[in-house]
């Protein structure tokens, strides 16, 4: 194997080149992850939205009337950021609570 400093300049010119080539597939397999990950991410989101659904219908309260729960517990809070699921889970509680009152009044 020859060392670069006795290399000829077309050899050294050689390397280079595929050295970047060899950079360019690296680039290309993490952007083909990061792509993957986003995928996973979008599926991840889809899956807690049906689960949103099922579960309120299950608590008899529909997923209008936890939005509207939670965005009013949002702005009790001052519309503050970052307790978004906070709200939701409490205004799916509350609401399920007030569903098992109306059942319990009811002779």
């Amino acid at each position: 194997m020859l060392d670069e400093s006795t290399a000829t300049p077309q050899e050294g010119e050689e390397k280079k080149a595929a050295r970047k080539k060899a950079g360019k597939k690296k680039a290309g397999k993490k952007s083909a992850e990061k792509a993957a990950g986003r995928k996973t991410g979008e599926k991840k989101a889809a899956k807690r939205k049906t689960a949103r659904k099922r579960t309120a219908k299950n608590r008899g309260a529909s997923e209008e009337e936890v939005r509207r729960r939670a965005y009013e517990l949002w702005q009790e809070r001052g519309g503050e950021r970052g307790s978004e699921e906070e709200d939701w889970h409490r205004a799916e509680r509350e609401l399920r609570e007030e569903a098992e009152e109306e059942e319990t009044d009811v002779p």
